[in-house]
């Protein structure tokens, strides 16, 4: 998570002049699955209290909140969130917020002393808050009441940097995550008659007969080639091609650890990126196009190439979100080039990034076990797949098969209904996903996997990272944009904004992140 430092820290230090306690004020919220009156923090344990008629009353339902973030529209009170009360006793009570939005979503909950129980965060950030006070330790905690976690990533758990000295503030999880597929529709090759690109001139071929060949046989000229947005990830195999591996650290000759867009090919991947946007080949409004609408593309038969992860194209989309008859079909491209055999940044588990329990949580040791249930198999499945036999129905659950049931086939409707929108975030190395993987997807995954490029990868936090890395990736963020569609001098342009990044910051980043790199590496 890159937060900016700056607004971080005068919002610590807001809360330092509020003098937070250890807890948080005591709302109180109506349970939208029960109708009664909770108070957020009540525990299970709590004394009852005695009714005027002399009869004990039970122990009101505890609430735990959590910041979550997504580029889905769940609605707020959804059968999801109703299961979890049913299942666990515990009220979830949601924020979920745009991708885009959740740093400024948390770093305006830590100014307002509300800062939910339960949320993400990473490493610089972790361990600004927990040196603030502001985070549970979970030392003792997560072992007593977290068996599945502890088994899935117990043993790793001092490797994330927020946890030294023999302390876990923060959990990251056990999915390693799904490296960039290179998803060509094959149904579009026969059509054009064309072969599956091995290298970038056949697939440059293979975008110019999409866009200009009529592939899907409309008669109309009507698609195009390649869909894409402003992440560069879009674009991994591309500049694979060139041995870049984008959005990562790179080591260059002379030892220093600097960013991808000072590799010594660049100039010659973002020649090929505009010769892609200029030919029309590729998403004209890449640098604006919000990501359902640029998948939507694809959904809808414009576009026939996605550079993403084929978790997405070949199994989580398939067949809800494609709307031909018949459905496309897809397969996977490697792309080599002047750098090499080509590939895809390199996935490594993620030390860096994971969830935490707030200081200020009344009940922490109810947080922990309400993760612990999300990361189980019935909590796995219930945050991915619905409320069984509700929303969707096993026909064959040892094979992991099922079906989803009506009016949740339709996806948007599914995740409305709080279904895989929560998901991510505590899912272990073989969770649910993992296991309903089609055999295309299975392929895909490992392929993938097998193409990592080499990077200079830094795993602990250093200061001058908290310091500079938003400043730093904004001014490459735009250095993306401007390159891909400039009628000027590339390489003049280039130069100008690498000269902007080194007088932000990035000479002195270069220095520490040398100093770092070659500390874990020796």
């Amino acid at each position: 998570m890159k937060n900016s430092k700056r607004i971080l820290s005068v919002a610590l230090a807001l809360l330092l002049v509020f003098a937070l306690a250890a807890c948080q004020s005591t709302p109180t919220t109506t349970g939208g699955t029960t109708g009664a009156t909770t108070t957020k923090g009540t525990t299970a344990t709590t004394t009852a209290a005695t009714t005027t008629t002399g009869t004990t009353a039970p122990p009101e339902p505890i609430v735990i909140s959590t910041l979550h973030a997504g580029d889905n529209t769940p609605n707020p009170d959804n059968l999801v969130l109703q299961e979890i009360t049913k299942l666990t006793g515990y009220i979830v009570e949601m924020t979920y917020v745009p991708g885009a939005d959740y740093n400024t979503k948390l770093n305006a909950l830590i100014a307002a002393d509300d800062l939910p129980d339960l949320f993400s965060l990473g490493t610089n950030d972790a361990l600004q808050m927990r040196d603030a006070g502001l985070l549970t330790d979970l030392t003792d905690i997560l072992p007593a009441n977290a068996p599945t976690i502890m088994a899935d990533v117990g043993d790793e758990l001092f490797k994330a940097p927020a946890n030294f000295d023999e302390k876990i503030y923060l959990v990251f999880r056990g999915a390693l995550g799904y490296p960039m597929n290179t998803s060509i529709r094959t149904d579009w090759l026969a059509n054009v008659g064309l072969e599956m690109p091995k290298n970038l001139d056949e697939f440059y071929t293979v975008l110019k007969a999409f866009t200009e060949d009529d592939p899907n046989k409309s008669g109309k000229k009507d698609t195009f080639g390649l869909a894409g947005g402003i992440g560069r990830n879009y674009y991994a195999s591309i500049f694979g091609a060139y041995g870049i591996p984008v959005d990562r650290n790179i080591q260059l000759s002379d030892g220093t650890v600097t960013t991808w867009m000072k590799h010594p090919m660049i100039l010659d991947a973002f020649e090929y990126m505009q010769k892609l946007y200029k030919e029309n080949l590729m998403e004209p409004d890449f640098a604006t196009i919000p990501a359902m609408e640029l998948f939507g593309k694809l959904w809808t038969g414009v576009a026939g190439v996605l550079i993403f992860q084929c978790v997405g194209t070949t199994n989580n989309w398939m067949p809800s979100r494609y709307t031909e008859t018949p459905l496309p079909t897809f397969g996977f491209a490697t792309l080599a080039g002047p750098g090499g055999s080509g590939g895809v940044p390199t996935i490594y588990p993620d030390y860096n990034s994971g969830w935490v329990v707030a200081a200020s949580c009344e009940t922490p040791v109810d947080a922990v076990k309400l993760a612990e249930f999300f990361a189980s198999d019935a909590g796995d499945e219930l945050l991915y797949l619905g409320v069984e036999d509700v929303m969707f129905r096993w026909t064959d659950k040892a094979a992991g098969k099922y079906e989803r049931i009506a009016p949740y086939t339709d996806d948007a409707t599914h995740r409305a209904a709080g279904a895989f929108v929560y998901h991510g975030r505590f899912a272990s190395k073989n969770n649910i996903e993992v296991r309903l993987f089609n055999e295309l997807t299975r392929e895909g995954v490992a392929l993938a996997h097998s193409q990592g490029l080499p990077d200079a990868t830094i795993v602990g936090a250093f200061d001058e990272n908290v310091e500079y890395a938003s400043a730093l990736g904004a001014i490459i963020e735009e250095a993306f944009a401007q390159l891909v569609v400039t009628d000027g001098d590339l390489a003049a342009e280039h130069a100008e904004f690498m000269k902007q990044w080194d007088e932000a910051g990035g000479t002195i980043w270069e220095e520490a992140a040398t100093a770092m790199y070659k500390a874990e590496n020796p």
